[in-house]
């Protein structure tokens, strides 16, 4: 039984065809990217606001109900711990350590991480301490959280349907995409004169 194998496409019509691609994608994601950035702006300046709800309405009269297709939340730094940049910081706590035996030529990456994760900082002083102890830690600096790092959708799989169901004349657009050919250009230009 002998196997058919697909003509070989021209090296050349392969990389038409990305062109194609990459400039499709950049205007895209260019008109996207602002519609996207201008509802994560909405909801990292507005106090209190923690997430937004999409919802499309579908039917019609008496049969029209809101179906839910993603929440956008945002997302805060969390609060940590990290060792402070200055010398005296760092001379600090390479002497804590060594008042502990956990330092050799450098502390010890396991000590400093468990430290790290373990110390607390007394609000009313600022002071970060071992909890075990309540013995000042040197040389460690507290990041404050609370900062918006991102704001991202969470889809429902209705949603994704829905959404998809409506934008397939993108796909109907794309389609002959991958059997582009630089023939295809030439009609394009002469339909456009």
């Amino acid at each position: 039984m002998s196997e058919e194998k697909a003509p070989a496409v021209n090296i050349g019509t392969l990389a038409l065809r990305a062109a194609v691609a990459y400039r499709v994608k950049e205007k895209v994601a260019k008109i996207c990217d602002a519609v996207i950035k201008a509802n994560a702006d909405h909801i990292k300046a507005t106090p209190g606001l923690r997430s937004t709800a999409a919802e499309l309405p579908v039917g019609e009269g008496a049969d029209q109900h809101s179906v839910h297709l993603t929440t956008f939340s945002r997302t805060h730094a969390k609060a940590s711990f990290q060792f402070g940049a200055t010398s005296d910081a760092v001379e600090a706590f390479k002497a804590y350590a060594d008042e502990r035996n956990e330092t050799e030529y450098v502390v010890r990456p396991a000590f400093a991480a468990a430290v790290l994760a373990k110390v607390r900082r007394d609000e009313a002083t600022g002071m970060i301490f071992d909890p075990d102890t309540g013995e000042e830690v040197p040389g460690i600096v507290y990041i404050t959280g609370g900062t918006v790092l991102s704001v991202s959708p969470t889809w429902t799989n209705e949603g994704k349907k829905l959404v998809d169901a409506e934008l397939g004349f993108v796909d109907t657009m794309l389609e002959n995409l991958p059997a582009l050919t630089a023939a295809d250009f030439g009609r394009s230009s002469e339909a456009a004169q």
